[in-house]
């Protein structure tokens, strides 16, 4: 364990060359990029479920589904599987203009 002080600038050379040294490592060893990688991955992912969750709240009808929907699950009156296959159907309806 490597402590350092702000105040007295002790143990901050040490600490940074352990975090340059690790960086060399991971850089050498191709985790660096592996974990950038999936990083870049995880975020087209999540921003197209936000762009898809936008979309959804668009359209007026669906938000009714949504919300009929969500309360059939609080209530257990449906199993999520099947509510979430049905919100979206209807949303596949509702972009092309059938709902």
């Amino acid at each position: 364990m490597l402590t350092c002080s702000a105040v007295t600038g002790q143990g901050i050379e040490d600490i940074w060359n352990t975090v340059r040294d690790y960086e060399s490592m991971a850089k050498s060893s191709g985790h660096l990029a592996a974990s950038r990688e999936e990083q870049l991955v995880h975020w087209l992912k999540e921003s197209f479920e936000s762009l898809i969750l936008h979309d959804l709240a668009r359209h007026q009808d669906l938000a009714r589904t949504r919300s009929i929907l969500e309360a059939r699950v609080r209530n257990y009156d449906m199993p999520v599987s099947e509510a979430a296959s049905e919100l979206l159907a209807a949303y596949h309806k509702a972009i092309r203009g059938e709902g």
